[in-house]
């Protein structure tokens, strides 16, 4: 027969089946074996016996429960075990309420981690989908926004790319009754072969062929509609930047794009209109308004990358811009690795999902803490239990299965617990911390794991206070408790303690660190007056062009101070950046500056002063269509002393310098400031003010909304939206407030874990020195007297975790914060505060039992 098959291959047929059908099985599979060996070859017969023999078990020819071994034993563990937390309610109760509340904690950052991995991960060819960016090889610095040519010249050099382009549009649908749509976006007709989306009416592959095609979510086409069934359908698409209609006809109609997708659509439409309306823009290079990607099939992305400095060279000419360079970013990484990337406003944080699978290994690694040190405090209850079995015989395995198994029944128990907290509360917690997380990202396989994790975490757990249990010895209860008194504070239990104390400390440190940053973020000088700062967006072009007339409309209302125009909201986005040169720039260092148009009263209604040079003399001219303001960033780039009156070229076009303003926080704290341009431009460009500020009285503002919703509804039809600019900047900070929160809660469930954990040591800890602290009371010792001497054996394992978690703490939390532009400076408080904080409720925890224990007659406790 050539070689045996493996021995485990009987033992698990011996485990699995009945004796009564084993003799059978084992003859049928042995026949099959040496036919295959026959046939086949040792090597493949042997895999396919293994297979047949993992696939045998039935539930007919299962063998009774005692076959699997001592069942009554374990039958048995498992009575003593309820019968002992039955006994002992009030430490099994904290026992499970501690792994319960950890676990819980545990697993709900488990399910906010897994949904921001989630992201993206249902494109099926999501392995070889990539980004293009922008890369500037001498900085390292990459952007997003590609220019037309970025994706036409891609597939001319490497026709096996797969090439979309994505291009936001903000459009109005509808003929009577129209529709704002912001998610909408020009797109090739490839859109469907890179990402996978499902199709719910209409033909994928033809889509977006030609021009005037449309795709719109199931949402959307019922929004418009009424109905999903909505394809061959017309309607009138008017582009508010070029400011064209288009009657474009439903080609296919998609699911919404799911929660955890950076691609964010409502509607999508043919690239072939886009290139109509922005013919100029099709083959520069300098104008960036598209976002790139490419499905570089069977990781052929590495020839790619090697062609890039041959095609920069091609098309760029032999000594192409020192900081013009092309990188591929794989679509996996593109929503928690885009920190860097300036304007890419949906993204996560990497560093910020690190730090909360930290913060739950801690809560876990506190959970475990907790149980274990319980545990072993417990054991003396139970010596007298372990001592006879001793005396009648059981040997040490058997008392460590005793305890391994109900080490690992609890914690099974506490993780359901746990799990159904999880599950009927998350929506909750959603709510509280302003999240979207969802049950559908976790598997099957997901929660089969979870169980493992769970028993694995008993065995851990139990491992220690089982194997101290099994070393007692067989005699006498008071002569074996006696053994644990002498060892109730060993060095095991003061590093578990000390642990505690360690990670929770961190914890709190962190905390307070995180929140201050926030804070630091809300209240940090914009260099701009922000108060009472009211923004309304135009979203038609039409009423750009009677924009003046709406302005002096509100600027006459009582309690108006001053109105403005400008083409950038605040917080701002930027979307426009033109060439920049001047006399002397060195033609191979393109400079690129971010292009605001505004009207003259801009730099009064924000409250910027002027450094050198004066404001723009008229609203629009030929004076003003050739003059620019730039901030103190854009005349440091330049590096000319004195600019005024000097002559430098934006774009096509030359302008003069006729001020400089002082620098001002236009975009977020996230960005560093940049260098800005200002013009006075006229309606009908892309750069033309579309943005109301109004600078409002402090008192009735209520009265003010009412009297400019009437004022507007006078001049369009559309529905008039606003909102302060300070409370825009605040909503900027939502993760970093959401972070903080989330932070700050995870570490309230660790100083609760810490408490119940130093709460049931301390108890035992009372119980065994309880005669020793009744005769002191006895002869005369005050309750103060009592507590320090409780206390004198944490304080050293306390002073310890301080030295130990506080530097630890800083390390950590400032490399968190080098991801900040603008970031607060370590100091010493966080950390004073979490030490008070932790000596506080230790202090208090030793007091109240001190207090409870106080309550009862030393005279009981002594005769005894």
């Amino acid at each position: 027969m050539g070689k045996a098959p493996p021995n485990w291959v009987f033992h698990f047929l011996r485990i699995t089946c009945s004796a009564r059908h084993l003799d059978e099985l084992e003859g049928d599979l042995l026949e099959f074996y040496e036919r295959d060996v026959a046939s086949v070859g040792h090597r493949r017969a042997q895999r396919k016996l293994i297979w047949r023999v993992l696939l045998s078990p039935r539930l007919y020819r299962l063998p009774s429960l005692p076959s699997f071994g001592p069942s009554l034993m374990y039958r048995n563990y498992f009575k003593v075990a309820v019968r002992s937390a039955r006994r002992y309610k009030e430490a099994s109760f904290i026992q499970i309420a501690g792994l319960t509340l950890g676990l819980a904690a545990v697993l709900y950052i488990a399910l906010f981690v897994k949904n921001e991995l989630a992201y993206d991960a249902f494109h099926a060819q999501g392995d070889d989908i990539y980004r293009v960016l922008r890369f500037d090889p001498i900085t390292g610095a990459r952007g997003h926004a590609t220019s037309s040519r970025h994706g036409q010249t891609l597939h001319a050099e490497f026709p096996f790319l797969t090439v979309c382009r994505l291009g936001n549009d903000p459009v109005k649908l509808g003929e009577q009754s129209t529709t704002l749509v912001e998610q909408f976006f020009w797109t090739d007709s490839t859109f469907f072969d890179v990402f996978t989306f499902p199709v719910l009416q209409g033909d994928p592959s033809t889509a977006l062929t030609g021009v005037n095609r449309l795709v719109i979510t199931r949402s959307l086409s019922e929004q418009l509609f009424g109905t999903v069934q909505s394809v061959g359908k017309s309607l009138p698409v008017k582009v508010y930047d070029a400011d064209r209609e288009f009657h474009m006809e439903v080609s296919a109609v998609v699911e919404d794009p799911p929660r955890h997708s950076h691609i964010q659509f409502r509607a999508l439409g043919s690239m072939g209109n886009a290139e109509m309306m922005y013919e100029q823009l099709v083959s520069s290079w300098g104008f960036s308004w598209l976002r790139t990607y490419v499905y570089a099939p069977n990781q052929s992305i590495q020839q790619v990358e090697a062609g890039i400095p041959q095609l920069i060279t091609k098309y760029l000419g032999d000594q192409p811009p020192d900081n013009f360079g092309i990188a591929f970013q794989p679509l996996h990484e593109v929503y928690l690795q885009s920190n860097d990337i300036p304007k890419n406003t949906f993204a996560g944080s990497l560093r910020n999902l690190y730090i909360f699978g930290s913060i739950g290994l801690a809560i876990l690694l506190l959970s475990i803490l907790n149980y274990v040190n319980l545990s072993s405090a417990r054991t003396s209850t139970r010596v007298t239990e372990v001592g006879i079995r001793r005396v009648l015989g059981s040997r040490k395995k058997h008392i460590v299965s005793q305890f391994l198994l109900e080490s690992v029944f609890f914690s099974v128990l506490s993780g359901v617990l746990a799990s159904l907290i999880v599950i009927l509360g998350y929506r909750g917690l959603n709510g509280l911390f302003d999240l979207q997380l969802s049950l559908g990202v976790v598997t099957p396989r997901d929660w089969g794991l979870v169980f493992l994790c769970f028993v694995g975490i008993g065995i851990l757990a139990g491992l220690l206070p089982s194997l101290l249990t099994a070393k007692l010895p067989s005699l006498h209860s008071d002569h074996a408790a006696l053994h644990f008194r002498v060892h109730n504070w060993t060095l095991s239990r003061k590093l578990f303690i000390g642990l505690q104390y360690t990670v929770t400390l961190i914890l709190l440190v962190s905390t307070g660190i995180i929140y201050q940053q926030y804070q630091f973020l809300r209240n940090f000088d914009l260099g701009f007056d922000a108060e009472q700062l009211i923004h309304v967006p135009i979203e038609d072009r039409q009423l750009q062009a009677r924009l003046g007339k709406l302005k002096n409309e509100i600027k006459a209302l009582p309690s108006v101070i001053s109105v403005t125009a400008t083409g950038e909201d605040l917080p701002s986005r930027l979307q426009n950046t033109w060439d920049l040169s001047w006399s002397g720039i060195n033609p191979a260092e393109p400079r690129g500056i971010d292009v605001v148009g505004v009207d003259r009263d801009y730099f009064g209604v924000v409250g910027v002063d002027f450094v050198q040079g004066q404001n723009f003399q008229y609203d629009f001219d030929i004076d003003s269509a050739h003059s620019v303001v730039l901030n103190e960033q854009a005349a440091a780039l330049i590096g000319t002393d004195d600019l005024i009156g000097k002559r430098i070229q934006i774009g096509q076009r030359d302008r003069t310098v006729v001020g400089i303003v002082q620098d001002h926080h236009n975009l977020t704290l996230h960005s560093k400031l940049v260098p800005i341009a200002y013009f006075v431009f006229p309606t009908g460009f892309r750069v033309s003010p579309d943005n109301l500020l109004i600078k409002a009285a402090p008192s009735q503002i209520p009265i003010l909304i009412g009297q400019m919703q009437k004022t507007w509804e006078q001049f369009s039809p559309d529905p008039f939206t606003y909102n302060f600019v300070d409370d825009a900047f605040a909503a900027a900070y939502q993760n970093e407030q959401r972070f903080s929160h989330l932070i700050g809660s995870f570490s309230f469930i660790a100083i609760v874990i810490s408490v119940i954990g130093l709460f049931g040591l301390i108890l035992f800890t009372i119980q065994y020195k309880l005669k020793e602290i009744s005769l002191r009371r006895v002869f005369g010792a005050s309750q103060m007297e009592v507590i320090q001497l409780l206390s004198k054996e944490f304080v050293r394992v306390f002073a310890l975790a301080i030295l130990l978690a506080v530097p630890v703490a800083l390390y950590f939390m400032n490399l968190w914060l080098t991801d900040y532009t603008y970031r607060i400076r370590l100091s010493g408080v966080s950390p004073a505060i979490a030490i008070l904080l932790c000596a506080l409720i230790s202090g208090f925890v030793i007091y109240a039992l001190v207090q409870r224990t106080s309550r009862v007659n030393p005279s009981e406790i002594l005769s005894e």
